[in-house]
């Protein structure tokens, strides 16, 4: 024992707690270890973020809140279920010498496989908590549950009856004596003795128990490292100190007041606006984020590319000076929005004013793969954090135990997709630890309208509790219906304990909706408003002909235009007839079935020449593209022709016609092009009442409500144009779009409301899926405690829904994610040379073992998912087992592969699988049709 404050009986000190080896070898006595761990809680407290450290400390009565004594408490007694028979009996020759000691084991070991030591410890602390220091059962079982639940989830409320009445889980005799010896000897060791007594009147809230247990497992998991607490240590102080330090945790993000002028504030944040005005939004964020008295869920609207990120990150740091959060979540659709945003947080933080470094991460399944990602990595810190430090820039760093899927995001500032965030409310294994990670940050949720009705069933309840831990809250939208807006408010406000306030439908926009305890308040800039434009809008018949002739017309005096399609078989179809018919444009495709490398460097080709600058842009140039055009890739079009969407897909797709301002001399637009024009398509009849019919994919990919309803506000018309404007006229586009009353021509009011049947009958079924595998609500946990909080705690999160099988926060199909590399004749299978690949050409699959570190990373960048159509029904038993009777074995040996398919292309860049064939084009991407 390396403790030299606590004599401990003979009895306790052959109590063990940790071993290696079959035949325990190596042990260390449970009391180390507890004392290991909580003198570690100690270190984490002061890593946590002031914010959580106060809601704990608040949770105290007056006179006893030391929220460090009870962190440091629950840790040094986190383990005392190891002193039982069902745990004791795991390692026989450890249990021996227990015995030795006048410990006596059941015969009857039935039930000890369903008892872990964490049910059983619960049992063991709650008991002597009711029976040594008055507490009442439910005060009692809001600390204890904290000890049932460190190991990932809580014991169920059945389990928790059946321990109480089986007297052979805890022990009797010797064993309730040295359980009781470690509690009181541990109890003061900390200083908690004499907290006891008035912790005792004051039951934790779930909330507090959430990031308690989060705290504890933290604690737990450092401490159980034998890298950084060896076998055999003998002087403590030395022990712990040394450990934290070989770990290297930067504290808490600490910012400092920013300037309250929004242009000041900008210019310090983002140099590369330095000179230039803020947008309205910008200082409507800033002054809300000033005025917060409480913790706020601020719902920013504003049109596409008016700052909104940047207003969220200005008042992000003011909300986390206010009330002492120590990092910020910024959420986003997709990994590959999550990817471009990293960049930009990055360079926000390096301009931060604080004292640092802080720790970053990049939160979602392919995080390995991001350059910029990796080049932090690479980091070492420049200096220790320093408590008394004066402020400096912050320099962000990844730091490998702050990493992986569950660890990840208790990094300080963190970019992630919005899974990570859906995923607090999600019944999954450690779910107390990515509270504890959300608990001490602001969250932004960029994109907020991205999240369908299943996702929202998430994003409700994660608000609930965000509200409920005091967690400030920026939702960014550019098209957020008035429903939405509604339903996200009020969970926020249920998470504060209080009841829904209505929201004027007909609120301003740009416009800041506010929501906190005190009520709900709608703002306005009131700088003058960004200048609305006028849109051309025009149908064109659904056929490549017309398109062709329409494109060839309006870029013959040059000029960059969008095609946007809503799959991706129209959009291979559209481009690869573009090509043949007009020879003399340059066509560039892209979506999402291109492998991961190649699609990266065609998203930043597009950016570089579509971006602000506009300097590249080609002289005349299509962009057929899918969805991954409308979300968060700031580029700019000429003209633009899309497919007929829902309608606030529509206007996000509008946001990147004439998005930047580029003058009207010969540098800037065409002639032709100088009024912004919209061409709809994918409507594959008319009717003679004037009801469109869009096309299969579309409503496949949609559903029919969506898509009458979109076609319906725009007033859409084959022959006669109709106009938008924008900003002006978003706001009442999507609130008739998404109202309960029908909107369109008297004609169209049956088909529309059919469909609208059809997709409330979809919704419900989603949303009874997902509540499913929801945690349940504040008021809904029974007796206020953490008990059966997971009843589906065994199942598994899936990294943004890609594991086929694992609880999700998506509403997909499974599908299936391939590596695809080339076979070639002579049986060698070596990497696929695609632009942005690396070591093209060489050796992927070795003779043994797995390939090199190096290429092993670059193969897992080669990543597509493979068609639907390819897995639907009983395809997907026939694709699988066709790719998993070529699966490598060697490739099970490394960390980037384990798990992965591969997708065997001939030299001709071909494949049969199962049904199909599969083949790979340069300038199509993957493409798959059913064998004759």
């Amino acid at each position: 024992m390396s403790d030299d404050d606590v004599t401990w009986s003979a009895a306790a000190l052959s109590v063990w707690g940790k071993s290696s080896g079959y035949d325990g070898e190596q042990w260390m006595p449970l009391a180390q270890h507890l004392i290991d761990s909580a003198d570690v809680a100690g270190l984490v407290w002061d890593w946590l973020p002031l914010h959580v450290r106060n809601l704990i400390d608040d949770a105290l009565p007056a006179g006893a809140r030391n929220g460090r004594a009870l962190v440091r408490w629950l840790a040094g007694v986190h383990d005392i279920g190891k002193c039982s028979p069902p745990f004791a009996s795991k390692m026989p020759v450890l249990a021996e010498r227990m015995r030795e000691h006048g410990f006596i084991f059941p015969r009857d070991t039935t039930d000890f496989a369903k008892a872990p030591h964490g049910l059983v410890g619960q049992v063991v602390l709650s008991t002597w908590l009711q029976e040594s220091h008055g507490f009442g059962r439910a005060a009692a079982t809001s600390y204890a549950v904290v000890i049932g639940g460190h190991h990932g989830t809580p014991p169920s409320v059945l389990n928790l009856r059946a321990a109480h009445r089986n007297p052979d889980l805890t022990g009797e005799g010797t064993w309730a004596v040295v359980q009781a010896e470690i509690l009181d000897r541990m109890t003061a060791r900390v200083g908690a003795a004499d907290l006891l007594t008035a912790w005792s009147h004051a039951p934790l809230p779930p909330t507090v128990q959430a990031v308690l247990t989060g705290a504890v497992i933290v604690s737990d998991w450092l401490a159980s490292n034998t890298e950084l607490f060896p076998y055999g240590s003998e002087d403590q102080a030395a022990r712990v100190s040394e450990a934290w330090r070989g770990l290297g945790l930067p504290a808490p993000w600490r910012p400092s007041r920013p300037p309250t002028d929004a242009a000041e504030h900008l210019a310090a944040r983002f140099p590369h606006l330095a000179g230039l005005r803020s947008r309205p939004v910008q200082q409507l964020a800033l002054d809300a984020a000033q005025a917060a008295e409480s913790p706020s869920l601020m719902i920013v609207e504003a049109a596409m590319g008016t700052g909104k990120t940047e207003a969220a990150l200005l008042a992000a740091e003011v909300l986390a000076a206010r009330f002492g959060c120590g990092g910020v979540y910024v959420a986003l659709p997709t990994m590959a929005t999550s990817d471009a945003m990293f960049g930009r947080v990055q360079d926000w933080i390096e301009n931060l004013a604080g004292s640092g470094p802080t720790s970053t991460y990049l939160a979602h399944g392919k995080a390995g793969l991001n350059d910029r990602f990796n080049l932090v990595r690479q980091r070492r810190a420049a200096s220790v954090w320093d408590e008394d430090a004066s402020p400096q820039k912050v320099e962000a760093q990844v730091l490998s135990w702050l990493t992986g899927r569950k660890k990840g995001v208790l990094a300080n500032m963190v970019v992630g997709t919005i899974d990570q965030l859906l995923f607090s409310a999600l019944q999954a294994k450690h779910l107390a630890l990515r509270h504890l990670a959300f608990a001490g940050k602001v969250v932004v949720v960029d994109e907020a309208h991205a999240a369908d009705d299943y996702m929202r069933m998430y994003l409700t309840r994660s608000l609930e509790w965000l509200a409920a831990y005091g967690v400030p809250v920026v939702l960014l939208s550019a098209t957020l219906p008035w429903s939405q807006r509604q339903e996200l408010a009020d969970a926020y406000r249920r998470g504060l304990g209080r009841s829904p306030v209505a929201i004027t439908a007909d609120a301003p926009y740009p416009g800041l909706t506010t929501v906190s305890a005190a009520g709900v308040t709608v703002a306005s800039p009131s700088a003058e408003r960004e200048a609305s434009r006028l849109i051309e809008v025009r149908c064109l018949d659904d056929d490549l002909d017309t398109l062709a002739a329409t494109l060839e017309g309006l870029l013959i005096e040059g000029g960059c235009a969008a095609v946007i399609r809503n799959t991706v078989g129209r959009a291979q179809e559209t481009a690869r007839y573009l090509r043949d018919r007009l020879a003399d444009v340059e066509i560039v495709l892209h979506h999402s079935r291109f492998v991961a490398t190649h699609r990266a460097r065609k998203e930043a080709a597009l950016r570089e020449q579509l971006g602000p600058d506009g300097s590249k842009r080609a002289a005349r140039q299509i962009v057929v593209g899918t969805q991954v055009l409308e979300q968060s890739l700031d580029v700019d079009f000429d003209v633009m022709v899309t497919d007929v969407a829902p309608v606030d897909l529509v206007l996000q797709r509008v946001g990147r016609l004439h998005r930047h301002e580029r003058g009207s001399d010969e540098a800037g637009r065409p002639p032709a092009l100088r009024t912004p024009r919209l061409f709809v398509t994918g409507i594959a009849a008319w009717r003679q009442d004037g009801l469109p019919e869009p096309d299969r994919g579309s409503r496949a990919v949609y559903g029919l409500s969506r898509l009458l309803r979109a076609a319906a506000v725009l007033d859409l018309d084959p022959v006669e144009p109709r106009s938008l404007r924008l900003p002006a006229d978003i706001r009442s586009l999507v609130e008739r779009a998404y109202a309960e009353a029908i909107p369109g021509p008297e004609g169209w009011r049956e088909a529309i409301a059919e469909a609208d049947r059809d997709h409330c009958r979809k919704v419900g079924e989603q949303r009874r899926r997902a509540d499913d595998f929801r945690i349940a609500a504040l008021d809904q946990l029974e007796d206020d405690n953490l008990v059966g909080w997971l009843e589906y705690g065994g199942a598994s999160e899936a990294d943004d829904a890609r594991s086929p099988g694992a609880s999700r926060v998506r509403d997909s199909e499974d599908g299936i994610e391939v590596i695809v590399v080339q076979r070639r004749a002579d049986g060698t299978v070596v990497c696929l040379d695609v632009p942005g690949g690396e070591h093209a050409g060489e050796l992927a699959v070795p003779l043994f073992g797995p390939p090199d570190d190096t290429i092993a990373r670059a193969l897992a960048a080669t990543t597509v998912q493979l068609p639907q159509s390819m897995l639907n029904g009983s395809d997907f038993d026939t694709t699988l087992q066709a790719l998993e009777a070529d699966a490598h074995e060697g490739w099970q040996e490394s960390h980037w592969l384990a798990g992965q398919l591969a997708l065997h292309l001939d030299d001709d860049w071909t494949a049969q699988v199962g049904d199909w064939q599969v083949s790979y084009d340069i300038d199509l991407g993957l493409m798959a049709r059913r064998s004759p």
